[in-house]
């Protein structure tokens, strides 16, 4: 019998998106991205926003530094106003109108930071809505 990580009939929300690997990835692991913008097996010790947050599910095995393909549920990836940080990080509604900002305690995540940014602007992100 065949291990199939992705069950769907293609009528379920899943989507299947490539990521760089930032460490060996078994398939059928829960995964974040780390600071670098790459795929590491989820643990309790990424720290503060991200630690929590999961990206998704390893489909195939993946080495460092190969593509890997991500199973997720969650929304799409799109261009989002953000303040400063770095890859990974959840990010949550900010006090500045129509900006999102680093999520540092539980709360309402909106959407996962895919790329370091050094200033307020256009961020590339995973929304979780």
């Amino acid at each position: 019998m065949a291990t199939e990580i992705l069950m769907n009939d293609g009528g379920a929300p899943a989507r299947i998106l490539p990521f760089t690997a930032g460490e060996t990835l078994p398939a059928g692991y829960v995964c974040t991205m780390n600071s670098s913008g790459e795929i590491d097996l989820a643990d309790a010790d990424h720290g503060d926003g991200y630690k929590h947050y999961a990206m998704g599910i390893v489909m195939d095995p993946a080495t460092s530094g190969t593509i890997c393909n991500l199973i997720t549920g969650r929304g799409v990836i799109c261009k989002i106003q953000t303040a400063a940080g770095a890859a990974g990080r959840s990010l949550k509604l900010s006090s500045t109108d129509g900006q999102l900002e680093d999520n540092d305690a539980f709360g309402k995540v909106v959407a996962i930071r895919l790329e370091t940014t050094t200033g307020s602007g256009l961020a590339t992100c995973l929304t979780s809505y």
